[in-house]
């Protein structure tokens, strides 16, 4: 029985390890390779589901806005990526990304890039 045990905390362990070391191979935003004229679906198997979605209007233009945020780590440090995705008649036409630095232990204030 303690061998069991053993071998599962160790098995935990490295689990936790190396599901902590992925994280900061994360340092370029999923939305890289995100092309126009992609369809909602495509967008939607690909990437999952948006946390927000808009409508907007720009010129006269009626817009659906695909709103998704993801954390990535960059030059020692942790952002947050906010991608706008906007789609006409369904399909991608436009994209925006903003980053923003998330606080350290250091310093609690978020800084916009």
């Amino acid at each position: 029985m303690k061998k069991y045990t053993l071998i599962t905390a160790i098995a935990a362990i490295i689990m936790t390890l190396a599901t902590s070391c992925f994280a900061f191979k994360n340092n370029t935003s999923k939305f890289g390779e995100v092309q126009l004229g992609m369809t909602r679906e495509t967008i939607v198997n690909q990437y999952g589901q948006p946390f927000m979605e808009n409508l907007a209007e720009r010129n006269g233009q009626k817009y659906n806005v695909m709103c998704y945020k993801e954390q990535i780590y960059n030059n020692g440090t942790w952002h947050e990526i906010t991608t706008n995705l906007y789609l006409i008649d369904g399909k991608l036409s436009d994209k925006e990304q903003f980053s923003e630095r998330l606080p350290n232990n250091d310093n609690n204030e978020a800084v916009a890039k």
